[in-house]
């Protein structure tokens, strides 16, 4: 069986391999290639790490429980008004799928229903790097029976002032849904 060289080297242009992209990647991996990008870029500007975002740094950047942020304090004014419990800022650490451990901070945790309600600025979406920890700990903090819900915010101007403010009807929706959700003495969950 000979091969013809002139027509291999003609078809030579026409084949290209499938291009892999960001998102053909696991969140695992998509995270640890946009950390090292990230990494990369706070060392070309001479810094030897990024602060990040924690949590509106200005206000609690050591992500204090007892501190809130402007967003979270008019979150927890509702939920408060509803009297539902919650942790805020609880400390979860979670595996992912190749079992790398991550740590996270749930802005507001309601033990009794297992859900967590995450207040989440512009920059989650925004910034892929934010959108693609965030998709992860959803679906680890989902794994352990725990429901996440995101709750955006968006910006008014109110006397020339730019503020943002959460999503103040979802909140309301996910309170209700919370208070109608407790677990029940009669199941095991409720002991636990």
């Amino acid at each position: 069986m000979s091969l013809d060289l002139a027509f291999i080297l003609s078809e030579l242009p026409n084949f290209e391999p499938k291009a892999l992209t960001l998102d053909d990647l696991s969140l695992e991996k998509q995270i640890g290639f946009l950390d090292a990008f990230k990494s990369w870029k706070d060392i070309e500007k001479g810094k030897k790490k990024g602060n990040g975002f924690a949590n509106a740094s200005i206000l609690n950047q050591k992500r204090n429980p007892s501190v809130f942020t402007t967003l979270e304090a008019k979150s927890a004014e509702i939920f408060d008004s509803f009297d539902l419990q919650y942790v805020h800022e609880l400390r979860f650490k979670g595996n992912d799928s190749l079992n790398k451990t991550h740590h996270y901070k749930l802005d507001f945790f309601f033990p009794e229903s297992r859900i967590n309600i995450e207040i989440s600025p512009d920059f989650h979406v925004k910034y892929r790097l934010v959108a693609i920890r965030d998709a992860l700990k959803k679906r680890i903090l989902n794994r352990d029976g725990i429901r996440v819900f995101h709750v955006r915010t968006f910006v008014r101007r109110r006397n020339g002032q730019i503020i943002s403010l959460p999503d103040i009807a979802k909140l309301r929706k996910l309170a209700k849904m919370i208070q109608s959700s407790k677990i029940s003495p009669e199941c095991i969950e409720y002991y636990m």
